[in-house]
């Protein structure tokens, strides 16, 4: 055998083994519960980055190759309303899906998740005021960005509740006391 062939075949073998091992290596760490607070920070701070407000995002269980569990998980406005809560949520993906800087979520299911959708007086709702699009994002860059595709197959809420809140206000046309009527028998309505 040449020596050039040598070379070369003993480069390959150390790559290959480098690469098994720092894969062993970090199978072996997310699946601590130092590696899964890291992953809890991770995803924290990347779906964070998106929201003007809190979010929270609970302990991390669960392999983390293929899928994972969040105990619980909490995006409140920057005025510290209430967007959405849940317990905990369980995903399985596919991590080729993750490289390619997209988010393929399957079999999700959510326990006792609350969605509350306010509408503002001045017509804007609380889903725009959190998730609006920060100024430095430029447009007509070309590539995608992480997270601007997601797609979610098979999902399952159980006990999930939404709430709608707006504004009420009386009519224009009640005056004085017919317009204190109407505000008393609304504010005693359930």
């Amino acid at each position: 055998m040449k020596r050039r062939h040598l070379v070369i075949l003993i480069s390959a073998i150390t790559l290959v083994s480098v690469v098994l091992i720092a894969a062993v290596g970090l199978a072996v760490v997310v699946n601590t519960s130092f590696g899964r607070e890291q992953v809890r920070v991770a995803i924290q701070k990347q779906l964070g980055s998106k929201v003007h407000g809190r979010l929270y995002v609970g302990e991390v269980k669960q392999g983390l190759l293929t899928g994972l569990t969040i105990d619980s998980m909490e995006i409140r406005g920057e005025d510290d309303s209430l967007f959405f809560a849940s317990g905990e949520i369980t995903v399985e993906y596919n991590p080729r899906d993750l490289l390619d800087r997209r988010l393929l979520l399957k079999n999700m299911t959510m326990a006792h998740p609350v969605i509350r959708l306010q509408l503002y007086p001045k017509g804007d709702w609380n889903n725009e005021r959190i998730f609006r699009k920060s100024p430095s994002a430029l447009p007509g860059v070309p590539g995608r960005g992480f997270g601007d595709f997601v797609m979610l197959d098979s999902v399952k809420i159980k006990d999930g509740s939404l709430v709608f809140v707006r504004p009420w206000y009386p009519a224009d046309s009640l005056k004085g006391m017919r317009r204190d009527s109407a505000i008393t028998y609304a504010l005693k309505d359930t």
